[in-house]
């Protein structure tokens, strides 16, 4: 009925400037999250890492959220750290990191 990371909530936020770096073996994402709302809410963003190429291992997968409490009318920028073994996939006892491009998508919900 709902989709995955479906809140409710007494405000409505907004998304934006995901940036993202690469820190060794991690990623560090950032996100602009403002309450557009009149009342002060907690929102959880959700990062999402969608596989470009025509031969998907998977269409999208969640790989990484973080929850912030917002007063009405702020913004504050998130950080999230996305280990990259959460870009890989098990195959024949083994962890493989497949080639090709990736996507980092910052959403609401599986929906978004």
């Amino acid at each position: 009925r709902y989709p995955f990371g479906h809140g409710l909530s007494y405000s409505s936020f907004t998304i934006r400037a995901l940036k993202l770096r690469r820190r060794g073996e991690r990623l560090q994402a950032s996100v602009a999250v403002t309450n557009m709302g009149g009342m002060a809410a907690a929102h959880t963003v959700l990062l999402f890492a969608e596989m470009t190429d025509k031969a998907e291992r998977w269409p999208r997968k969640l790989v990484g959220f973080a929850k912030t409490r917002l007063d009405p009318q702020q913004t504050r920028i998130v950080e999230i750290e996305i280990p990259l073994s959460r870009l890989m996939r098990r195959e024949a006892g083994r962890w493989l990191l497949d080639g090709g491009d990736c996507r980092i998508v910052a959403a609401h919900s599986a929906t978004d």
